[in-house]
């Protein structure tokens, strides 16, 4: 037999209050314990600090998302970023590893 979904997510109402209010991040606890449980992904959402974060990160929650780490992207935009990222920290390395590469 096999769940009608394959992963939970935890809305960002309840992520918000991570940090102030004991009852919801005990409700968030037991949501990452049910999906440990159940071998299923936890994804979080709507994280917005770096308290929160941290906070999810020592419940062992499995995925984080919100714009702490980014601000959503189309496709297009996103395969440019990626590129971009690789290219710079290609650069970087060559800068940092290869004094004949290095500008100036």
């Amino acid at each position: 037999w096999r769940y009608p979904f394959d992963k939970i997510k935890i809305d960002r109402s309840f992520v918000s209050c991570l940090g102030g209010n004991e009852r919801v991040e005990g409700v968030i606890r037991s949501i990452i314990n049910l999906g440990r449980e159940l071998k299923l992904r936890v994804t979080a959402e709507g994280i917005e600090t770096g308290a929160q974060a941290e906070i999810l990160r020592q419940m062992h929650c499995d995925q984080v998302q919100g714009y702490l780490f980014g601000a959503p992207l189309s496709l297009p935009d996103l395969s440019a970023a990626i590129i971009n990222d690789f290219k710079n920290q290609r650069l970087a390395y060559l800068n940092e590893s290869t004094p004949w590469a290095k500008a100036g």
